[in-house]
């Protein structure tokens, strides 16, 4: 919607959609029917652009599939790990940390403080805080 209102007021706008097209969910649902991961992700993309395309959501120029971009994205979580903002979890995950950036939050107009831990996830024995979120999730055996 927003893409089409400045369309509309005649800006020019690339809109790039990232598809994360390989997750635990993924591996999983791939393992149990037995498909190779990459082939369900490609399959589940086009149904989603087909659904998108009957709706007449037409605005996306350019999609990044995560896989595409690992090495931009292995060197952004170790740029946050260099300045402090990441950190990495006895399993080898890497999670950012909330704390070190005071205006999380910001954006959505919650404070940090506010949040209650476990309200919307099952707490997390592998981060430091609650609040804190994964950047990279470390290889499971299998």
């Amino acid at each position: 919607m927003v893409v089409r209102a400045f369309r509309r007021w005649g800006y020019r706008v690339l809109c790039v959609q990232s598809v994360t097209n390989i997750d635990d969910k993924v591996i999983a649902r791939a393992a149990e029917t037995g498909t190779d991961p990459l082939a369900l992700s490609d399959r589940n993309f086009r149904e989603y652009r087909a659904l998108a395309e009957r709706l007449g959501i037409r605005s996306v120029n350019y999609y990044a599939y995560s896989t595409d971009h690992l090495p931009d994205i292995v060197a952004q979580v170790q740029q946050l790990l260099d300045r402090g903002f990441a950190y990495v979890a006895a399993d080898g995950s890497v999670y950012f940390s909330v704390a070190r950036f005071p205006n999380y939050g910001r954006l959505s107009g919650q404070k940090v403080e506010a949040l209650q831990p476990g309200a919307r996830l099952a707490p997390d024995e592998r981060k430091a805080r609650p609040e804190d979120f994964v950047l990279w999730k470390a290889a499971r055996p299998g």
